[in-house]
């Protein structure tokens, strides 16, 4: 599996969902919270959904202080089997960079947003979780990009 492709094709239901975030966020907590919990009960009308070759997200749910949770699934493996012992260890950076690589989801980061991720192995035992926040993508670089001509 080609993780480049992985992490982009992991990342695009993060930028849609980032989209619609953006204008709540520049205000007020308040109505950020609101919007992540009106936007977790929307995506999750249209969940469970392959987010890749053998990564399944399952679920999202929005929690106080603008943090959302998403909830995968990794199909190929139980939770306790030593390849994902394995995969726990990588977890991190891997959503640190697919996470921190897309820029707006870069700027929902800077506005507070809090990104935690929990992984768990076919069987429903837990894998690894990941926690991303703007402190997170400070060692980060985000793509560069040309305008077309």
């Amino acid at each position: 599996m080609n993780e480049t492709v992985e992490k982009k094709r992991g990342s695009k239901w993060l930028i849609l969902l980032m989209c619609s975030l953006t204008f709540s966020f520049v205000f007020r907590a308040e109505l950020a919270d609101f919007t992540l919990k009106v936007t977790a009960q929307a995506l999750n009308r249209k969940l469970p959904t392959m987010m890749g070759d053998g990564l399944r997200l399952e679920g999202v749910a929005a929690a106080p202080e603008k943090r959302l949770l998403a909830y995968l699934t990794l199909l190929d493996m139980p939770g306790a089997s030593p390849a994902a012992r394995q995969v726990s260890k990588q977890l991190p950076g891997m959503v640190r960079e697919g996470a921190c690589g897309e820029q707006k989801i870069r700027q929902l980061l800077d506005f507070g947003l809090v990104l935690e991720f929990s992984f768990s192995g076919n069987d429903g035992k837990p894998v690894g979780t990941s926690v991303v926040d703007a402190a997170a993508c400070a060692g980060v670089p985000l793509p560069v990009t040309t305008a077309a001509h």
